[in-house]
């Protein structure tokens, strides 16, 4: 099940990172989202929590929490799991309900995504100190909202010429 805890505007939702020594999260210290905080329940038993959200009483990073029982307990909003198959190495998942476009202006969110594509894959031991994250050309993302989006765009207007970095 998957509901909106937030009014979505004026609340949004502060990330606290819950499980700081796992390799998923190298490098991650700060994530920030605008978008409303989902409740999914239940989680799986065999889910690890890796951020959890609080809505916040604003639109900024420093709002306080709001006061009300929403925020009890707090909402997981990243997680990853293991799961058996009859043969072969479990199945490894990740999941999360932040990630919005304006979301990804965050430079932690788009490194705890690449850091979970290297777990997913089998390849945390590859996991550097502090993946990179860059944005390669323009990053101007449209809020999110229902006929928000950009008609008439191809994804090809919006490469901006960039090329990506070298290594």
């Amino acid at each position: 099940m998957r509901r909106s805890l937030g009014i979505s505007e004026p609340e949004a939702p502060r990330v606290e990172v819950t499980q700081m020594r796992r390799r998923h999260l190298r490098g991650v210290a700060d994530v920030w989202g605008s978008t409303d905080v989902y409740a999914v329940a239940p989680l799986p038993k065999d889910a690890t929590v890796l951020l959890e959200g609080q809505i916040l009483s604003g639109m900024t990073m420093d709002s306080a929490p709001v006061t009300d029982e929403r925020n009890s307990p707090r909402t997981p909003i990243t997680w990853v799991r293991q799961i058996a198959r009859a043969e072969g190495p479990p199945q490894r998942t990740a999941c999360s309900t932040i990630g919005a476009a304006i979301d990804l202006r965050s430079e932690d969110l788009r490194r705890l995504f690449v850091n979970l594509c290297y777990w997913c894959t089998g390849l945390e031991q590859k996991i550097p100190e502090k993946n990179r994250a860059d944005i390669v050309g323009r990053y101007e993302p449209t809020p999110f909202g229902f006929d928000g989006f950009q008609k008439g765009r191809k994804p090809v207007d919006f490469d901006g010429g960039a090329k990506p970095a070298a290594d």
